[in-house]
């Protein structure tokens, strides 16, 4: 048995669904990114006889965000790659009830797991602005 869904309703919620991923995919991957790499942070770290002297101090973050932000872009990947097949199997007409629910506990399960980390992240003090979209996304 198809899918007896009809295009009206799939179509527009795949294109919110890919729209939104890839808007959380690119965000994650440029934080990623940028807080893989380290941030170097110039100022004054003390005074010595003649005034304060300039020095440069690195900061690391947590591997926790490392972490949280791999995850976020595995996760969006396989969201995206779950959304193509869908629509490949749907356009064919061979997408079972069963695999359709199959795909979609999947990513529901995927991004519950990431909004649990996301409220994990909130409460321990993490002040990311991903994190709080996420909570507002998912």
């Amino acid at each position: 048995m198809v899918v007896p869904y009809l295009r009206g309703v799939l179509i527009p919620f795949w294109v919110l669904q890919l729209i939104f991923i890839l808007i959380s995919l690119g965000e994650s991957a440029y934080l990623l990114s940028v807080y893989s790499q380290g941030q170097t942070e110039t100022g004054t770290c003390g005074d010595s006889y003649y005034g304060y002297y300039a020095c440069s101090v690195t900061l690391t973050s947590p591997p926790i965000l490392l972490a949280f932000y791999g995850l976020v872009v595995a996760f969006s990947v396989v969201s995206i790659a779950f959304i193509v097949t869908e629509i490949v199997l749907y356009a064919r007409q061979r997408l079972p009830v069963k695999v359709y629910f199959a795909f979609q506990l999947t990513n529901v399960l995927l991004w519950a797991v990431l909004f649990a980390m996301c409220i994990n992240g909130i409460v321990v003090g993490y002040d990311s602005i991903l994190i709080i979209v996420s909570v507002i996304i998912s």
